[in-house]
């Protein structure tokens, strides 16, 4: 019988700090969410991730930082200091702090167990890239334009021909793209005309040949000065054990429907777990339409109900959530986001909150968010970030993990009726969408 080292997802909660570990058998991934406490410096909190991740020898991966123009130079130094070696790509983005801190936060994503190579482009960091034996991944930041005197839209077709050259380097090419980031100024201005380029590109490289990524378009200006910044995931698998599908929205249309090439959500099917990955989501209506103008609290329940409505099909919940970012037009509106993060069940410690314009002006409020589950649900029929191996009697939804128990073709089923809570119209559904059980 093959013996399979148990992947095991844990999190932790410090003063200023979240943290999410996916332990598998050679590699742990680190998703981290710090924030600055009251009265630290910006040197104290670079300093905090620092420790943990020297701690647990890892190495960042990719890094994003909201804060003020005003101090990116001291944030720099601070990482110089805290991370001297440091070669990988950061963004910093001008998303204020809604709290009275001078930035908003920094998420770190970083691994150990395994070697990571730095994608560089004019020696400049833009990317790191890993193998985790399933398959090669490739994270991209700081991507933008060097000609910031060009127009808004000859920078947009820079910087994704820069992230072409980036991912090519790593031997991948944009088919391979689930997940973007762009960082736009003043984006209700022109976010109409940067979808056209974008949606040009992406038919150019066949990207709609296969499925449109996730991604957040939001406002944010940059200490480069370019129109925009961009960051993507790019995910190459080795083998059909690795499977990386579009996630529908049950509340709202495609995206496409309004001419904005992205998909609503990503769902990437390791052997041993599942990472849904949500796009930046706000408060539009199944036609495509903005709902609740000028109401912030509307507009953030019904975001936070699209969310779930999305985790839901996949058989999750916010307690499966690792990282997210909410996005406030206003900063004075953040403060109601705890309310909602209370009603839906969501850990607040793991949102960073930025003050940045939203695509649509009458947007207030959008979100992005990260989920994570092992290949089954347990026994209750509860959904559970990182239950045991199925107890006897019953069998993983997932065709493609091997646990102690026989299987023949697809997973049989238990012999004694029960629900999955949480799946769509409470069938029993792979997660490849095949319907296995109907009560």
């Amino acid at each position: 019988m093959e013996t399979r080292t148990q992947t095991k997802i844990a999190e932790f909660d410090k003063t200023g700090m979240h943290g999410t570990t996916i332990q598998g058998e050679k590699i742990t991934e680190y998703y981290l969410t710090v924030k600055q406490v009251s009265n630290e410096s910006i040197l104290s909190l670079f300093e905090r991730p620092a420790n943990y991740l020297a701690e647990q020898k890892a190495k960042i991966v990719k890094m994003d930082v909201l804060g003020a123009i005003a101090f990116f130079r001291e944030c720099r130094d601070a990482l110089i200091n805290t991370f001297p070696s440091i070669n990988r790509p950061v963004n910093y983005i001008d998303g204020k702090s809604c709290f009275n801190h001078k930035i908003a936060g920094m998420q770190i994503y970083a691994v150990s167990g395994v070697a990571v190579k730095t994608i560089r482009l004019n020696s400049i960091p833009v990317g790191s890239v890993f193998d985790n034996d399933y398959a090669k991944c490739c994270f991209l930041g700081n991507l933008h334009s060097a000609n910031t005197t060009e127009t808004r839209e000859v920078q947009t077709e820079q910087t994704l021909g820069k992230m072409e050259t980036a991912l090519q380097s790593a031997g991948m090419e944009m088919t391979d793209l689930v997940r973007t980031w762009f960082f736009n100024e003043n984006i209700p201005e022109w976010y109409k005309e940067f979808n056209s380029i974008r949606s040009k590109i992406y038919k150019e490289k066949h990207i709609f040949d296969r499925f449109l990524p996730a991604s957040t378009g939001i406002g944010g200006d940059n200490p480069n000065h370019s129109a925009l910044i961009a960051g993507a995931i790019a995910i190459k698998p080795h083998s059909q054990n690795v499977k990386i599908k579009e996630v529908t929205s049950p509340l709202q249309c495609s995206a496409y429907y309004y001419k904005s090439s992205f998909s609503r959500a990503v769902e990437v099917l390791m052997p041993d777990h599942r990472h849904l990955i949500i796009s930046g989501t706000a408060s539009i209506d199944s036609a495509g339409n903005t709902v609740h103008v000028n109401n912030v609290e509307a507009q953030i329940d019904l975001t936070f109900r699209v969310v779930e409505a999305i985790l839901k099909s996949r058989c999750m919940n916010y307690s499966n959530v690792m990282r997210a970012i909410a996005y406030f037009k206003r900063r004075q509106d953040a403060p109601a986001l705890t309310k909602y993060c209370k009603k839906y069940g969501l850990t607040q410690s793991i949102v960073l909150v930025g003050n940045n314009d939203v695509c649509r002006d009458e947007l207030l409020f959008e979100i992005e968010v990260d989920a994570v589950a092992l290949n089954f649900c347990n026994y209750s029929g509860n959904v559970s970030k990182h239950p045991p191996y199925p107890p006897q009697g019953l069998y993983s939804v997932c065709p493609n993990l091997s646990f102690p128990h026989t299987f023949s073709g697809n997973p049989l089923l238990p012999s004694s009726r029960f629900r999955l809570k949480n799946c769509r119209n409470d069938n029993i559904v792979g997660i490849f969408g095949q319907t296995l059980y109907s009560p």
